[in-house]
């Protein structure tokens, strides 16, 4: 039998998880109805929880591998079974500029150097962007993004998140060919870190699935 959304909620969403409910909190102060998130699960219930008290908004989370062992169905979600690289154009497209991006996939530095990149293209001005597992594996993507736009984090939960800054919002003509040259960019600048320090090469930039949560150093 299947286990309804209200179930899932009081199963999975106590007070006391990570960032979750603090972050749906804060959708709920600052009036964010249009996320997109990499990664699912706790957090996908914990902001549509915030999206039906305010009656209104969507969340669609990009995931090929879901971690959770459950799924969760919504009027105002949807699971996009496809990498961050392949899905974040087409997506723009459909929504236009997002209220706000949560990254919470693959946390290798390829992946989230080109996140943050994209979703700092395609937040709208005023718009917020979060990471979880913002140190992982030592590789300060978060921190060079940060200082590449000159940004001051805030802390919610236990992530970081920073409000855009730019007027500037990528247009729907040219979103595809950025995204790729993002992504191809950051798998070069990944490669050099990981000769650098000794790293195994990507096992998340291949076109397959990859194991999606190996450790780096296995």
């Amino acid at each position: 039998m299947a286990i309804s959304f209200t179930e899932l909620c009081i199963k999975h969403c106590p007070d006391g998880v990570r960032y979750q409910k603090p972050l749906a909190d804060f959708c709920i102060v600052n009036k964010l109805t249009n996320l997109i998130e990499t990664g699912s699960g706790v957090s996908s219930l914990c902001i549509l929880k915030a999206l039906d008290k305010m009656d209104k908004g969507t969340l669609i989370s990009i995931d090929p591998f879901p971690f959770c062992q459950f799924e969760v169905e919504h009027p105002k979600y949807r699971l996009v079974k496809k990498k961050s690289y392949e899905a974040l154009a087409d997506l723009f497209i459909e929504t236009g500029p997002w209220d706000m991006f949560l990254h919470d996939s693959d946390h290798w530095i390829e992946c989230q150097t080109m996140e943050y990149e994209v979703a700092y293209a395609c937040v709208r001005p005023g718009g917020w962007i979060f990471s979880d597992d913002y140190e992982w594996d030592g590789h300060y993507a978060w921190a060079k993004f940060l200082e590449q736009y000159k940004l001051k984090p805030v802390v919610v939960g236990n992530i970081q998140g920073v409000q855009k800054t730019s007027a500037f919002v990528i247009s729907k003509g040219i979103v595809k060919s950025f995204v790729k040259q993002v992504w191809e960019d950051a798998k070069v600048s990944g490669a050099k870190w990981r000769k650098e320090n000794n790293r195994l090469p990507c096992n998340s930039c291949e076109e397959g699935f990859s194991e999606y949560w190996k450790y780096p150093y296995q």
